[in-house]
Parts: structure tokens; sequence; C-alpha cells
């Protein structure tokens, strides 16, 4: 398979929206469903099974996972079977990606304590750049990977997707930034949201693990989040995060070493990632 690109993340910074806009796109291979967990959880059902979710004939083949993002097994298994691959990640400012993961933790019924408890957790792992990508560049090489800013998502999203278009070596069409889905949140943690039974929740994950091989993962989303909906949520209007001041300096003391490590790698401004 020539030509694979791989947006490996991270969560929740843009990558649900990203496969929807390029869905129309048939230059674009992108796999039935966005995320194969290939490399990280599925790599043991081999290349046959991997290239087979993907469209021939197509320009190029694109694979958007964002727990690429921290799994070297992935980083390795890559490499071992596509050593040209192109590596592309979303910077987001790890406040709001960590506001972004516990609002969607909440609203599938996850417990997760408040704010200040939920960034002390393990969840704060997965949001360290340099840590991340430092293992990435050891096996594909420093200079290896392609920086794109989150940000500009929501503030130009044509420009977005024109920069996508670049490091994948395609000519991008405005008929992309058509779709109609390109100027609305997709895979959104609500804040207006609240489960009405974690156990509830709970037992769907479980069912609907056991039917996305049988329907597929975005079949399964698009019914969640449209006839069971008001089965599984109550609207109920939740205080945004607070965030102190001992949450901001535990924040910088995480990742005090992943601004310097960007500013040498991308292109763009960094001010939008300073905590």
């Amino acid at each position: 398979m020539n030509k694979l690109n791989i947006v490996i993340g991270p969560t929740r910074a843009g990558t649900t929206w990203l496969y929807k806009a390029l869905s129309n796109d048939e230059r674009i291979s992108l796999p039935q469903g966005k995320e194969l967990y290939f490399f990280d959880k599925n790599y043991t059902k081999g290349l046959p099974w991997y290239e087979s979710k993907f469209k021939e004939g197509r320009e190029v083949f694109l694979d958007i996972s964002p727990t690429y993002f921290q799994n070297i097994d992935a980083c390795h298994n890559v490499f071992s079977n596509y050593a040209d691959a192109k590596i592309i990640v979303i910077v987001r400012n790890q406040l709001e990606l960590l506001k972004s993961s516990y609002y969607f933790s909440r609203q599938h019924g996850k417990e997760v304590g408040d704010f200040s408890q939920f960034i002390r957790s393990d969840a704060c792992l997965e949001f360290g750049y340099k840590e991340k990508l430092m293992q990435w560049e050891s096996v594909f090489g420093v200079g290896s990977i392609k920086y794109l800013p989150f940000p500009m998502i929501v503030d130009d999203p044509k420009s977005f997707l024109a920069s996508l278009y670049t490091a994948i070596e395609l000519d991008y069409i405005d008929d992309v930034y058509r779709n109609a889905l390109i100027d609305g949140k997709v895979n959104e943690g609500k804040k207006d949201l609240k489960p009405r039974s974690s156990m509830l929740m709970s037992l769907v994950r479980v069912l609907g693990r056991g039917m996305v091989p049988i329907f597929g993962k975005e079949f399964l989303c698009a019914i969640r989040d449209s006839v069971m909906r008001k089965v599984l949520y109550k609207s109920e209007v939740t205080e945004a995060v607070k965030v102190n001041d001992s949450d901001i300096a535990y924040l910088r003391k995480r990742y005090k070493d992943d601004m310097d490590f960007l500013e040498k790698r991308v292109s763009f401004d960094l001010k939008f990632f300073e905590l």
C-alpha cells in the first residue's frame, strides 16, 4: 500500500472532525470506520486485514488513529511495515485537551472526580507531546513528523485542510471545504449532557464493542447520538471547569519541556499552547 499517511493524534484534537471532513474526497482512501486500532490493538490480525479496510485505486491512503500517539508499540509496528509513511500530529493546548477529555469522560459515565483530581490521574499522561513524540522520532527520525495547529480548525478550517493536503502531497480543492459537516463540532465532549446511569452507560459500551464488527463504529455512534441520546442522557447545565492556580502550576510542571520541544519543530506561532 503506497502513500500511507497516519494522523496519530492525540485524542480530543479534532480527529473525528477531520475524518468527516475528508470522507467525500474520492482521491483519499479512508477506512470505513475512523479508528482501526490496527497498529496498537489489532496488530495480530495481520496486514491483509488492515489493507482490506481501505479502498483500492485512490491516490493516497489515510489512517486517522489518535490512540497511536501514546503507544510506542504502534510506532514500531508502523515502521516495520510502512517505513516511508508520513506521520501527522495535531497540536492543541494541553489544558483544553484535558478539559475536553474530562467532559467526554463524564458524558460517557466514567467516574473521574472533579477536574483537579482528573488532571492528576493517568489522564494527564496521554498528552505529553515531548515524551510521546521523542519516541516516534527515535524510530522515524527527527524532522519526520508534520505538525498542524488545532486552533486553525476553529478559526480557519479551510486553511487547516489546505495544510493537511500539503502534508499528504495532494492538491487541495474547495469541494472538501463545502462538506456540510465542516463547520460543526463532531464527537464533542458536551458540557450539558450527563448520563442517566453510569451502570447503563457501562452496559451500552460493552454491548457496543461486541456489535462494532457487525454494524461498524460509525453506524453505532450515529444511533447513539440520535435515537439513543434521550434514553442515555439527561440534559443538565454543568458549570464550566474551574481551574485554580494549583492546577495550572501542576500542569506547567508536568508539561514543562513540551513548549521548548515544539518550538524547535513547528513553523507556526505557539502562543496558543502556553499554559
